[in-house]
């Protein structure tokens, strides 16, 4: 946090989750604020009611927003309305949801053929195993929170960084609120 508002970003992603704060982090929020720079958080996916750590500051840092996730109910059309997805951590603090149910994404591990790695000479080389092994769908508040900065983000881009002080308020009060 404290690399990214000395370089001037405007919006910061964080989708970590931790149960008790930490000085530090504190310390980076309250840089942020003081640069006018928007940090997004996801919840976490500890269920209802849950409270961690950076999302808990939602509560008390107006440029931070905490993002929990929302999912479409299978077998109901497009426009029906979006569920909360039951995994999400959320509460009357954290107001803010996105879609963060089978988001398209890359993943880590397992991507590797270890296969006969004991019968070449020479250091391991890692290789692929396939093209379709470095993608799926992963679910979660880190997806949800994912979306919500690239809104953030293209509000900053359209309207100037002087936008960043009331861009909570904004999307609050623009939000369908069918969750």
């Amino acid at each position: 946090v404290f690399y990214s508002v000395d370089k001037g970003a405007h919006v910061i992603n964080i989708s970590f989750n931790i149960y008790n704060t930490s000085s530090m982090l504190e310390e980076a929020l309250k840089k942020a604020k003081e640069k006018g720079v928007v940090i997004v958080t996801s919840a976490g996916n500890y269920g209802p009611y849950t409270y961690t750590y950076p999302a808990v500051y939602a509560e008390t840092y107006s440029n931070v927003i905490s993002v929990g996730s929302v999912k479409q109910p299978y077998g109901e059309a497009a426009e029906s309305q979006y569920k909360t997805d039951e995994a999400s951590s959320f509460s009357e603090s954290f107001p803010v949801f996105a879609p963060g149910a089978s988001i398209a994404s890359t993943f880590s591990s397992n991507i590797y053929d270890y296969e006969n790695r004991y019968s070449r000479p020479g250091p391991l080389r890692l290789r692929p195993k396939s093209y379709f092994d470095f993608y799926g769908d992963i679910s979660g508040t880190s997806q949800a929170a994912n979306v919500v900065s690239g809104i953030v983000s293209m509000i900053l881009s359209h309207e100037g960084a002087s936008a960043a002080a009331g861009i909570k308020k904004r999307l609050l009060e623009t939000g369908t609120g069918k969750v």
